[in-house]
């Protein structure tokens, strides 16, 4: 009895953090789609200057142990909430943007809700998770962003000619704005996930040779990330001319594949280990970046952005190798 009830409460706290990981990425979602059009078309932004901004969305990356400190006394439900609130206030700076120091506080503040949530979302998912269900959990977790993604673009893609105004240019302030409320509505309701005290970081605030790997591959999973979600959508946009509504639809299409292919992935993890799985994800990876490099026809470069987009999945294997040899 003591273990159904158990399972009943492991499976309720993990279906309000997959609730909770569906509004987050939803905003967020819609920001990716349209980021690199906005500061392009709009505000005029050349490729330089979105190449710093990339760089300035990291810097509360390297502050998330300081930040991490500071929130000690969070239970994790309230720290997961004041992170999406953050995500949303970022999200809304994005609808009042007209300079390049206007986008870097936008993204500051975005970027410090996402950099805390991240690891904290991972953490809790461990927690509620048994140890030979994890990755596979994981895989869920992200088929479930995957599906909120999705309903991002969807949702950019069919109001597009509805916020495309009399002069035939998108209205991404109003989708901005529409994005902050749906992340908002998320730390709302990530209010309800009760389970777990305090938010303790400080265990985590280790720096041991023993986990060199998962630093060196954290380091190169979020340089490939930023190649992926930064130089190749503008790549797209500033070379190719690529419209939003392509933009969306390539999205679109890239997510629909991820609802179904991450949770095969967290499986396949599970099966063939962290390493084998490391070892192929990098290895396309590579021929992907070269295609960028040297592909010129558009049509080649669509599908090869939409493979880089489906072995972000792999990235599952991380966490789940950090889960093996950490202490306990």
């Amino acid at each position: 009895m003591n273990q159904i009830m158990d399972s009943l409460r492991r499976n309720k706290a993990f279906l309000i953090i997959c609730i909770g990981a569906l509004f987050f990425n939803m905003g967020s979602g819609i920001q990716n789609t349209i980021y690199t059009n906005f500061v392009s078309n709009e505000l005029q932004i050349g490729a330089d200057s979105v190449g710093l901004l990339a760089g300035i969305r990291e810097v509360p990356g390297l502050l998330t142990a300081a930040l991490a400190m500071a929130t000690l006394f969070f239970t994790e439900s309230i720290l997961a909430a004041l992170c999406m609130g953050l995500v949303a206030l970022g999200l809304f700076s994005f609808s009042t943007a007209n300079s390049f120091a206007t986008l870097v506080v936008a993204m500051t503040i975005m970027s410090t809700g996402q950099h805390l949530y991240f690891p904290l979302q991972s953490a809790m998912v461990m927690k509620v998770s048994k140890q030979n269900e994890r990755a596979a959990r994981l895989g869920t977790l992200n088929s479930v962003a995957a599906f909120a993604t999705l309903s991002a673009t969807l949702l950019v893609r069919f109001l597009t000619p509805v916020l495309t105004n009399l002069q035939g240019m998108f209205n991404y302030r109003v989708m901005f704005r529409i994005a902050a409320v749906i992340a908002l509505l998320g730390g709302i309701f990530q209010l309800s996930l009760r389970r777990g005290g305090k938010a303790d970081l400080r265990k985590a605030l280790v720096f041991r040779w023993k986990y060199k790997t998962y630093y060196i591959l954290t380091f190169l999973a979020g340089s490939r990330r930023h190649m992926n979600q930064t130089f190749a959508t503008l790549a797209l946009v500033s070379l190719h001319g690529v419209d939003v509504a392509t933009i969306a639809t390539l999205f679109l299409i890239s997510n629909v594949m991820s609802i179904f292919s991450r949770p095969l992935l967290g499986k396949l993890i599970d099966k063939w280990g962290e390493g084998k799985s490391l070892t192929l994800n990098y290895a396309v990876v590579a021929g992907l970046f070269v295609g960028y490099a040297f592909v010129g026809n558009v049509n080649l470069l669509y599908v090869i952005f939409i493979i880089d987009q489906l072995f972000l999945g792999f990235e599952i294997a991380i966490t789940t190798h950090l889960d093996k040899i950490c202490d306990r």
